[in-house]
């Protein structure tokens, strides 16, 4: 599991081109002989699903929903295309654009994985406070050589959307992807979810370097209460974007009706954005839709969970009540990671895994 080590960065502000972006976004083959992700999966999955059209089956409550239905994701008539024109590249593209129109809405650090074959370069981009920097082991994939030998550094660094864009402009050959919700999922993990039979799991969460909140006051939890405190804010933002997705849900989506609903019953939820919006795949497979491009079951797979777990009436509410947070100490006697002991069904695990991984506080989740 990746450790996480603080770095705060201070740039002069400036703006790049979308065409600055795109050239400096790693490629998907290029991505994932740097990193194994849960992406491996659910690009595995979704090759395999599309030629049975079947899901997964989600244990969950007594009223199951299934969202894969004729009208789609939410509700809409889809015009249907033939799904493999969605190629792994497009979803690649669409998933990082996603990463970069969340961490735009952010206006304090979050992660960013960097590569670059000249760090000397890559370096002068930055003017350092604090440089501390956790560098990537290489894959262990057969083309770990090649990107060994190819004198690439590959680095996570904590950075505003402003000085990410920078850092893509100005340093030159460098590769910058936000790290997206997905990517922070270990590979494996929702497998062993559906495969788990005992209803109890345990996730491990790394956090994020050089954490800042709204009040751009950095984050540096030395003790076991802080990052419980810490722990217990993410959790209640997660449950926060649930209950705002199961009044869209509620509501069939229609905007006036959620804007009522969330004005005169739910205030403190009026700029909180669902779940299903803010999680990469079911935002994915719903813009797909709109568009009339048919989706990968396995993007669906997701939607349903949301909409059997956090997003449902219950919203899970007995996992969230019986949650366990146990802080972790790194071997500098700091508290930098949790593990979480979840004890609910798999609809509900796998869409708080969902929840989880959308929070720009946290790293890596994976199996204890």
């Amino acid at each position: 599991m990746m450790k996480s080590v603080a770095l705060a960065l201070s740039l002069a502000a400036t703006s790049t081109s979308a065409s600055s972006i795109q050239d400096a976004m790693l490629s998907l083959p290029r991505f994932q002989s740097i990193l194994h992700t849960s992406l491996d999966d659910v690009l595995g999955k979704m090759n395999s699903l599309q030629q049975t059209n079947s899901l997964p089956h989600l244990r969950s409550g007594v009223n199951e929903v299934s969202t894969s239905t004729a009208k789609g994701l939410r509700g809409q008539k889809k015009i249907t295309i033939a799904a493999s024109t969605y190629s792994p590249e497009q979803f690649w593209s669409d998933l990082v654009e996603h990463g970069w129109n969340e961490v735009e809405e952010l206006d304090y650090p979050c992660a960013f994985l960097v590569c670059s074959h000249d760090m000397h370069n890559f370096y002068d981009a930055l003017v350092d406070e604090r440089r501390s920097v956790m560098e990537l082991p290489p894959s262990s994939s057969s083309s770990s050589v090649s990107y060994k030998n190819d004198n690439t550094h590959c680095f996570i660094e904590t950075m505003t959307a402003d000085n990410a864009r920078l850092v893509a402009e100005y340093a030159e050959e460098a590769e910058v992807v936000p790290f997206v919700d997905i990517l922070k999922v270990q590979t494996g993990v929702v497998d062993a979810v559906m495969l788990n039979k005992s209803n109890n799991i345990t996730l491990a969460i790394d956090l994020v370097p050089g954490m800042h909140d709204e009040n751009q006051a950095v984050f540096d939890p030395m003790s076991a209460p802080a990052l419980i405190q810490m722990a217990t804010e993410i959790i209640d933002d997660v449950h926060n974007m649930s209950k705002v997705g199961h009044i869209e849900r509620e509501d069939d989506y229609d905007e006036e009706r959620v804007e009522f609903t969330l004005e005169h019953s739910f205030p403190d939820l009026e700029d909180v954005p669902s779940l299903m919006e803010t999680f990469s795949l079911t935002k994915i497979a719903s813009n797909k839709e709109d568009e009339g491009v048919e989706v990968s079951p396995r993007l669906k797979f997701w939607d349903d969970a949301l909409a059997n777990g956090l997003e449902s009436k219950d919203g899970c509410q007995q996992m969230l009540d019986t949650l366990i947070v146990h802080p972790t100490m790194n071997h500098q006697g700091a508290y930098e990671s949790f593990t979480l002991n979840v004890a609910s069904n798999d609809a509900c695990v796998v869409s708080f895994i969902a929840g989880l991984s959308t929070h720009s506080w946290i790293l890596s989740i994976d199996i204890a």
